[in-house]
């Protein structure tokens, strides 16, 4: 390696450090590829859990309406009951 700095460098020299650079560069297309997947899979999260977020809200909504449905006629059928009781 001191040969490439400081004087001729041998085929052997040259050799190694081509070996080296395919290796550095093989490495960083294993990490790219890599990180590709990870932000794939964290769109595909994202994606997911804005959908979740859309149908939790609408179950909510939907679990809401009901409730004030069963205390309406609940109260409806308390008012019956109170003028059954009262009228007879």
């Amino acid at each position: 390696m001191l040969k490439a700095l400081f004087g001729t460098a041998e085929v052997s020299d040259v050799t190694q450090l081509h070996d080296l650079f395919d290796e550095l560069q093989s490495n960083q297309q294993n990490n790219v590829h890599s990180i590709d997947n990870q932000i794939t899979y964290i769109k595909k999260l994202d994606s997911d859990t804005s959908e979740n977020a859309e149908l939790i809200a609408n179950l909510s909504s939907v679990i809401r309406d009901n409730i004030i449905r069963s205390h309406d006629r609940f109260i409806q059928i308390t008012k019956s009951l109170l003028w059954l009781n009262l009228s007879v």
